[in-house]
């Protein structure tokens, strides 16, 4: 059976896939959740510095360091762009690619170009405002533009969140080959109706369809790994058979 590697997005860290890995490893799976540069219990590695390109190193380390072979592969929000950097590296050990209302770049796209002009105006001037021109502090308002509601995952979530760098919104990832487009490829898509960032990763989801990506769509916010993990995880054993 193939094991999964599950990237956490910005502000996260591996903490993020907690409800989800027991129902992978019940189910017979090989689950890991690498924490990337800066991010989690490596928050004290957090420089203006820290770019894209470190984050796909962190992902291939991993796989590579462990031999895995047949991987399935899933990015939550800004890990699309991780993903797909490290897909275009060793896509040879890859089995799937799984973006979970993820960004799904371009050749030279970044992060914060795919997002509505608001939300790019947004990030520039908090991290001038709140982080010497590169640091985007934490803080509750993410958890709104999240759509995240349940009090008691707020409680849980908000804790644990850390600080991220502009320059990884703004670092472009190089696929001249595209070698993603060898892979299967699924997109799931948070669906619900109060949640601010649909905004931005509704188009992305239809862009990802029509470019060949498998399309499920689950009633929740942006975190629907913490939402609607019985539904994520359906559909990561399904791909891991």
């Amino acid at each position: 059976m193939n094991s999964i590697v599950l990237v956490h997005g910005a502000w996260q860290g591996a903490w993020c896939w907690d409800r989800l890995t027991p129902m992978l490893t019940g189910g017979g799976v090989v689950a890991s959740t690498p924490t990337l540069t800066g991010c989690g219990t490596r928050a004290g590695e957090l420089t203006s510095g820290v770019a894209l390109a470190d984050h796909v190193d962190d992902v291939i380390d991993e796989i590579v360091g462990d031999d895995r072979r047949g991987v399935v592969l899933v990015g939550h929000s800004y890990s699309g762009m991780v993903i797909s950097g490290v897909a275009e590296r060793i896509a040879d050990r890859l089995s799937a690619l799984v973006f979970v209302d993820a960004f799904y770049p371009g050749d030279g796209e970044t992060a914060l170009g795919q997002m509505p002009p608001p939300f790019q105006a947004m990030f520039r001037q908090r991290a001038v405002d709140e982080g010497a021109g590169w640091r985007l502090p934490a803080n509750d308002g993410l958890l709104d533009v999240w759509g995240l509601h349940d009090p008691s995952l707020r409680a849980w979530v908000r804790p644990q969140l850390t600080d991220w760098s502009l320059n990884c919104f703004t670092s472009p990832v190089a696929l001249p080959d595209m070698h993603r487009s060898k892979l299967r490829r699924v997109f799931v898509a948070a669906d619900a109706e109060n949640y601010p960032a649909k905004a931005a990763f509704g188009p992305i989801a239809d862009k990802a369809h029509a470019d060949g990506c498998t399309l499920h769509r689950v009633d929740a916010g942006h975190d629907l790994m913490l939402e609607r993990p019985r539904e994520l995880a359906d559909i990561l054993l399904a791909l891991a058979e």
